[in-house]
């Protein structure tokens, strides 16, 4: 019998630069129509194929027809783009006992004829790029002639054997990592759209320059580039490139680096709609990847780690700017940032001030392990900083050092002069581990925003365990909000629904944290859970401290624990409070001598359906408040005085739908303060004229209530008259 031509074991489809169409899309219908028709993994007809087929990388899959019937086949890649040529359509499910003859031609378009006995035969047209064609050289069959491309730019293949697109179509690896691959990788951009290095170890030892609409990929991890580099420059750069794509490659700096340019092993700069996937990216002494004055790009699912060195405001992952272009629109996403001896794990950095502001980016879902100064920095150092609309949201950041910047710096997320900032669902845990100076605002999540831009969102945080270790006495927060004094008012933010819980031994002082000048703050369903051993802790602290707080709203908190105050909401010096409200929280848990509220300096107010229990100390300390309403509060202690108030508080007043269990002592003037009891108070009250005591058991012949006409503990009271 005549031998055979053996078939092609496996469908294998290819691209338009002849590369295998890596994780296309085969979709087999009913022939002459779009009605779907199975094909099978094997030749038993068990199990059918899933209807498109996802090619593997190598752009192959097991298929198998069913002879009786006929087929039309589409071919598209990953995104759906039909492959030109098909679809192809009245491909017969069986040949029979049919051969293959093959009359070879040999030209850059090639004719191949099929024959069966039972078929008609057909041609098969197979472009220079489309698959193996012929060697130009010797004439053998098995090899991929010169393209069209690669004569364009002047580019001779040294190994024909290798599809247009390979690297090693272009060099020839002899000693893995040893051999300077740089001309290859660059003969291979400069002539194809898509450029595929297979698994092994190239040595690259200059910058290597991307093309639009091109595709620098590998298979993972196992396709490594080692840059030897020590140029203050970009390793893999796209300029004013737009739709490119650097995926799934490891690329590791063995370069040593020392002067900090903001430079990247993978940079985009001026360019649009590109894309950074599934690289593992080690050893940069700068950043890993940069986008610089970029629109519409993405960074996703990157593994970086081991970054060399400390050259000062380095990142993992950098987004910036130019003075004339901004970056735009850009998605940071499902990354895993171990750079450790970094200072920033991703940074929106703006570092120039006259810098455009980076604009309605968006960090999500990324993990970022130990750095020196920040997990993630939001950061315009723009003179005049603006509205950016960016939005931080659903990261887990961890054990940011704080040993950066003489220390100041520590935070988990750091954001500095953006309008309309949203921090949304982060989980952050244990940062300011080092941090020794509180210049920088150390927290879990931090916001230095500037007066006059777009309200902030922080909403839905958790803040676990921060400081541990940190035994500096600095007051490090789990959430610090301020604004730095400039034009206009501050439009404020909200805080609200973010947990923050220290069960471990460490340096967090306050829970959240919002000092002046500040305006249109809310503070609303968080809840705070601190050890009550750890001391001068603070669940919620308002502090006018270098200018004045107004419009602030303290509102359905939990606390639970705290060393010094539940609620603190005081001044320093002549600066005031406007327009306060807090209303509904419940605090309990404190340590012995914590103190529930601590209200002193308001001006119009409402303090409302709070319930507070303290143990020994005052559940509200009230003073200095003016026109300031107390209402359907519950003031709990185990001490003697349930409530205390002091100073002029004139116009304010405390009435009998507050209930406290024991001694109200009112020190204040111009406070009237009104009791439901069925007898004036005891000596241990302390009463101010105009107080009130309303009979509580309204029996005939008894008094209606009482009025204080002389302060003093308990005062001088006159019955109101009898029922």
């Amino acid at each position: 019998m005549t031998a055979q031509l053996a078939p092609t074991p496996v469908f294998k489809a290819f691209d338009n630069n002849g590369l295998p169409l890596a994780f296309g899309l085969l979709t087999t219908y009913k022939a002459g129509t779009l009605l779907k028709q199975a094909t099978y993994v094997d030749s038993t007809q068990t199990t059918q194929n899933t209807n498109p087929i996802e090619l593997n990388f190598r752009g192959e899959c097991a298929l198998w027809l069913d002879p009786t019937l006929t087929y039309k086949f589409s071919l598209t890649d990953q995104f759906g783009n039909t492959i030109p040529g098909w679809p192809v359509d009245n491909v017969p499910g069986g040949f029979g006992a049919g051969q293959l003859s093959v009359n070879l031609i040999p030209n850059p378009t090639n004719t191949f004829t099929l024959g069966s006995p039972t078929n008609s035969w057909a041609q098969l047209y197979l472009g220079a790029n489309s698959a193996p064609a012929y060697d130009p050289v010797g004439g053998n069959i098995g090899y991929y002639a010169r393209t069209a491309a690669e004569i364009a730019a002047s580019v001779t293949p040294v190994n024909y054997a290798y599809a247009p697109g390979n690297v090693l179509r272009y060099g020839t690896n002899t000693n893995p990592g040893t051999t300077d691959m740089t001309t290859a990788f660059s003969n291979a951009l400069l002539s194809n759209s898509a450029v595929y290095v297979p698994v092994g170890t190239y040595l690259v030892s200059s910058q290597l320059t991307l093309q639009s609409n091109q595709t620098l990929y590998g298979d993972g991890s196992g396709s490594l580039i080692n840059f030897s580099s020590t140029a203050n420059t970009d390793f893999i750069v796209g300029s004013n490139v737009s739709n490119t794509t650097v995926r799934d490659l490891k690329l590791v700096a063995t370069g040593v680096t020392t002067v900090m340019n903001y430079q990247g092993m993978v940079a985009f700069r001026g360019s649009t709609a590109c894309k950074v996937l599934r690289c593992e990216i080690q050893g940069f002494y700068a950043s890993g990847i940069v986008l610089n004055a970029c629109q519409f790009c993405e960074v996703d699912g990157n593994y970086l780690h081991g970054a060399q060195g400390s050259l000062g405001s380095n990142s993992d992952i950098h987004v910036l700017t130019t003075a004339a272009a901004s970056s735009i629109s850009c998605i940071i996403s499902n990354n895993i940032c171990a750079g450790t001896s970094n200072d920033f794990g991703i940074a929106l950095f703006n570092v120039l001030t006259s810098g455009l502001p980076i604009l309605k980016c968006l960090v999500i879902g990324n993990r970022v392990e130990q750095h020196a100064a920040y997990g993630i920095l939001v950061y315009d150092s723009a003179t005049v900083p603006s509205n950016t609309w960016n939005e931080v949201s659903n990261n887990f950041v961890n054990n940011i050092q704080g040993s950066s910047g003489a220390g100041a710096y520590g935070a988990g997320i750091y954001v500095a002069a953006n309008g309309g900032i949203c921090v949304n669902n982060n989980v952050v845990r244990n940062c300011c581990v080092q941090t020794s100076a509180a210049t920088l605002l150390p927290a879990g999540i931090a916001i230095n925003a500037t007066q006059g831009l777009a309200p902030f969102s922080i909403v839905g945080n958790s803040v676990f365990d921060m400081a541990q270790g940190n035994v500096s006495g600095l007051r490090i927060c789990g959430i610090w909000v301020s604004s730095i004094p400039g034009s206009g008012l501050f439009t404020g933010g909200v805080i609200s629904g973010n947990l923050i819980s220290q069960q471990t031994n460490g340096g967090l002082v306050v829970g959240i944290f919002a000092p002046g000048p500040n305006s249109n703050i809310t503070i609303s369903g968080n809840e705070i859970q601190v050890l009550n051993t750890l001391s001068s802790t603070v669940g919620i602290f308002c502090y006018a401290s270098s200018a004045a707080l107004s419009n602030l709203t303290v509102s359905g908190n939990v606390i639970q624990g705290c060393s010094t105050t539940y609620i603190e909401i005081i001044n320093n010096g002549a600066f005031n409070l406007t327009n306060v409200n807090v209303n509904g929280n419940t605090c309990s848990g404190g340590a012995a001598g914590c103190l529930g509220f601590l209200f002193q300096n308001w001006i119009q107010g409402a303090v409302t359906g709070n319930v507070v229990s303290v143990t020994t100390t005052n559940a509200l300390n009230f003073s200095t408040c003016t026109q300031i309403r107390l209402a359907n509060n519950t003031f709990i202690t185990t001490g003697t005085q349930a409530v205390v108030t002091g100073g002029a508080c004139t116009g304010s007043y405390y009435d009998k739908s507050n209930f406290a269990n024991t001694g109200l002592v009112n020190a204040a003037t111009g406070l009237i303060c009104e009791q439901l009891a069925s007898a004036t108070p005891g000596s241990t009250f302390n009463s101010a004229v105009g107080d009130r005591i309303e009979q509580s058991v309204p029996v005939v012949g008894n008094p209606k209530g009482w009025r204080c006409t002389v302060a003093g503990g308990p005062g001088t009271w006159i019955s109101e008259g009898n029922l």
